[in-house]
């Protein structure tokens, strides 16, 4: 919980070293009160064996600010899912990810951006370097409800793919309820 006009700076770690076989479930709930700012950066380096299911779930007040950055380079199947709601003006999020991937690994990140008053920005940019039979997948939604007018919000990601079996599924969604919004959305997939 970050208080009204507090700053802090996280790094939330998952490591392990050898091939063990587990699973992780972490949540993670971040509530921003007006004017908060929040960096916040989770690292992923699991076992090669390991299994991760993390969630990220972000509710911001008035003027508050949620920069975040995601790496996943670890697990057999790893998913992070980040969810922000944008729930008074002038709020603002930026998501950035990398996810690096080899051999046999499933690397997934979901965002889902949910503007629900005006004057919100939102940020969102993604790579990924797939090697191997590794598959990586990122679906980013973003939601612009019907009063959140003045919107700015911007969705990028981009691949590439190191060897021939490597395979990314990428998905970006907008869904736009308001109609005084600056909204984009993109991706790639290149290979070497």
């Amino acid at each position: 919980l970050m208080g009204k006009n507090s700053k802090a700076a996280v790094l939330e770690a998952y490591d392990s070293e050898g091939g063990q076989t587990y699973f992780t479930n972490a949540v993670t709930e971040i509530a921003l009160e007006e004017g908060a700012q929040l960096e916040y950066c989770k690292i992923q380096r699991e076992s090669s064996e390991a299994f991760h299911i993390g969630t990220t779930q972000v509710t911001q007040s008035r003027g508050s600010s949620f920069v975040s950055f995601a790496l996943s380079t670890g697990g057999h199947l790893s998913r992070s899912d980040c969810r922000v709601a944008l729930m008074e003006e002038d709020a603002s999020c930026e998501l950035s990810g990398l996810y690096l991937g080899d051999h046999e690994q499933v690397l997934d990140h979901q965002t889902f951006v949910d503007h629900q008053k005006p004057d919100g920005k939102s940020r969102q940019f993604f790579k990924g370097l797939m090697a191997g039979n590794s598959r990586g997948v990122f679906r980013g939604h973003v939601m612009v409800r019907q009063d959140a007018q003045r919107t700015d919000a911007q969705q990028t990601n981009k691949n590439l793919l190191l060897s021939d079996a490597a395979k990314v599924d990428t998905q970006p969604q907008l869904e736009i309820l308001a109609d005084d919004v600056k909204c984009s959305h993109g991706a790639a997939i290149g290979q070497l």
